[in-house]
């Protein structure tokens, strides 16, 4: 199963150009249970797509579980200035 997502134009404005945030990725492992990590992350604009960060990516749970499944979600909340 492969998919994209479209964004808006007020979406791309937010992921070309982020105020100070965090990413949580949710995945789901072999028993249908949710996996969620907060990471990094950043926008390509080249190729329109959502990079994201970590140490060792490949080896992590989050990208078995993406390997098998080819589902993710995510999501990125923008902090506010001086919180956080």
């Amino acid at each position: 199963m492969t998919g994209r997502s479209t964004l808006n134009a007020a979406e791309r404005s937010f992921v070309a150009h982020p105020p100070r945030s965090l990413a949580r990725i949710a995945t789901v492992d072999q028993a249908g249970m949710p996996h969620v990590v907060p990471g990094g992350w950043s926008y390509d604009e080249a190729s329109h797509e959502l990079v994201l960060g970590g140490r060792d990516v490949p080896a992590t749970r989050r990208a078995e579980h993406v390997r098998r499944s080819g589902v993710a979600a995510i999501v990125i909340d923008g902090l506010a200035p001086g919180r956080g």
